[in-house]
């Protein structure tokens, strides 16, 4: 348990450095402190059982075992026949998108907020995009926890749907936005931030569909390196360059 755990350490302090470089200092902090905490736990667990067995072996009084109970499978997928890969699809495909809409949307608010309607970035338009970024981050952070644990009801797939769906609508509701329609972006960030468990839902989907714990962790690392870094390295430069004439910000979101 411990050596799992240790690989499992490895391949999250990845994810916990990007949440720091993006900002998000609580939840990396937070995810920072949990993976310790298991740690501690793991160890104490570790040392109860030797000591169980010395106390057996010499006649003495024995504490119950501490076995991890085995997840049972969601009603909607079988994990002997599950394939993840389904999942790194999805994964890609969502970041994909947030690879090109992350460039421009700056732009996008600024051609809202401006009231020449500009697409120029100014200090209103940024202090109204940290806002609206901030709500969507807050949202998040409180419910995504409950979205995960949603799947273990419903089935994976289903909140992966709902991921997808909501952060479709976000977007259309940017595009849909038009010069002091402020209100709009608030109302779409809310919804992306509702429905965010797009990435979490997907790799419980990805353990749940590998039996071996020794390559669980290898299709976890396969699964994060390639549906998100892989999105961002074709979604930004995409970006770019469909923003480059005219039509300009909206160009790649309608993408």
């Amino acid at each position: 348990k411990i050596s799992q755990l240790k690989l499992f350490g490895r391949f999250s302090s990845a994810y916990i450095n990007i949440m720091l470089l993006k900002n998000n200092f609580l939840l990396g902090l937070l995810l920072c402190i949990k993976i310790s905490s298991s740690t501690v736990v793991v160890r104490k667990k570790a040392s109860l059982s030797k000591n169980t067995a010395t106390l057996t072996r010499s006649g003495g009084f024995s504490f119950p075992s501490f076995r991890k109970q085995q997840v049972t499978p969601t009603k909607e997928e079988d994990v002997s026949v599950s394939n993840y890969w389904y999942a790194v699809l999805h994964n890609w495909l969502y970041f994909l998108s947030l690879g090109l809409c992350i460039p421009t949307l700056p732009r996008v608010i600024a051609s809202v907020v401006n009231e020449d309607g500009s697409t120029q970035v100014s200090a209103r338009s940024s202090r109204i995009g940290g806002d609206v970024e901030g709500v969507d981050k807050l949202l998040t952070f409180l419910g995504v926890g409950a979205l995960g644990a949603l799947s273990d009801v419903v089935g994976r797939k289903i909140m992966i749907a709902i991921g997808a769906l909501g952060y479709a609508m976000t977007i259309a509701l940017q595009l849909s936005a038009r010069r002091n329609n402020i209100k709009l972006l608030f109302i779409a960030d809310v919804v992306d931030g509702a429905t965010s468990c797009m990435n979490a839902v997907s790799s419980a989907y990805v353990v749940d569909s590998v039996q071996d714990p020794e390559k669980r962790a290898i299709a976890v690392g396969i699964f994060q390196g390639l549906s998100v870094g892989g999105a961002f390295i074709v979604g930004f430069p995409l970006a770019g360059i469909l923003s480059n004439k005219n039509l300009a910000p909206r160009r790649p979101m309608m993408l």
